[in-house]
């Protein structure tokens, strides 16, 4: 299979660019039948919208794969979010066209649009960033516009999931640094979003003997929670705090912490299954109370051999089981299977 993977990012700032899908070229390009192309490559400006239909006339791939052919909330226009497309010639690429974005941006009409533009020779797919492993697409809540909708029944094409996974740079980015802090809290407390880590925020603010580092949410202000800086800043730190969103899914978190040599705090991942596997590797806070919560912390924190051990059969466990690598080399294979 001759796949080219096309990204268009090129606006994200220094503090996004590196979890954007530059990683996912890079880890696809170690698999063969993979061209990379675009300008998210190398992050040069993007003058004009990428041309797909031109692109695939001149590379002849078996299908193309489109990351990210929209601005979103990361990757904002001046006038977001009425902002013009990225990548044009969607409808009059010859060949199999799967697009990838975000799971709340396929919600939206013209994506649903381009989807239907498909037929039998040229189909299209979606391929969904789920935060995951357990969330499904659920058509029926799409398109979200005031437009006329077409029924649930008439959507018809593919889609395949592309779930977190951790990258082999966040544990590159936390080689040999030396730890400074008991505990990294980053993101959001607020309570309807993210309830497990706002208790835990709380406890950690009971307990001032408890050395806590603090990176507030970016709506707060400027800092850095994604990329190479902010693992560094996870492999300071001996435990770190992950926490479900409010429906219960996996955070980026839960692989980050252990990939970077932390180990996480928060509530177990329900919808990935195999829930005594999350929960013996990591602090599972339960039902427990704000002082409970720091108890434990500091329990674990007066036992460092066993920390370490703990936190090293964790790394293990998310690069072994839950690794981008892996998840992008099922989805090749799914996607090959699909065009046949």
């Amino acid at each position: 299979m001759r796949l080219l993977y096309v990204t268009t990012c090129r606006v994200y700032g220094p503090r996004l660019a590196e979890v954007n899908n530059l990683y996912r070229a890079s880890v696809a390009g170690s698999f063969p039948g993979v061209d990379l192309c675009g300008p998210g490559l190398d992050g040069a400006p993007l003058d004009a919208p990428l041309d797909l239909t031109d692109l695939v006339r001149r590379r002849a791939p078996d299908a193309v794969f489109v990351s990210d052919p929209w601005h979103n909330f990361w990757d904002p226009c001046p006038d977001y979010p009425n902002c013009p497309p990225l990548v044009t010639g969607i409808d009059g690429a010859a060949c199999p066209v799967i697009l990838e974005a975000g799971d709340s941006q396929f919600y939206h009409a013209e994506i649903v649009r381009h989807l239907l533009a498909g037929d039998v020779l040229d189909p299209r797919a979606a391929c969904i960033r789920a935060l995951s492993h357990g969330w499904r697409f659920d058509c029926a809540q799409y398109p979200r516009t005031d437009e006329p909708t077409r029924p649930p029944s008439g959507v018809s094409f593919k889609t395949f999931y592309l779930p977190h996974g951790a990258y082999d740079e966040m544990v590159e980015a936390s080689r040999g640094v030396a730890k400074k802090y008991d505990v990294l809290f980053s993101g959001s407390d607020l309570p309807d979003s993210y309830p497990a880590r706002a208790r835990i925020a709380a406890a950690l603010r009971s307990a001032p003997d408890i050395r806590t580092r603090w990176l507030p949410h970016p709506s707060d202000q400027p800092h850095d929670v994604i990329g190479p800086k902010f693992w560094r800043a996870l492999a300071e730190s001996r435990i770190a705090v992950a926490g479900t969103n409010a429906y219960r899914n996996l955070t980026m978190r839960y692989l980050e912490i252990p990939a970077c040599g932390a180990l996480a705090v928060g509530d177990v991942p329900v919808p990935e299954g195999d829930l005594d596997a999350w929960r013996g590797h990591m602090i599972d806070i339960g039902s427990m109370s704000t002082q409970e919560i720091a108890d434990e912390i500091r329990a674990s924190l007066r036992d460092p051999g066993g920390l370490v051990d703990r936190t090293a059969r964790a790394r293990e466990f998310v690069l072994s089981r839950h690794s981008f690598r892996a998840e992008f080399a099922r989805l090749l294979r799914e996607v090959e299977a699909w065009i046949g």
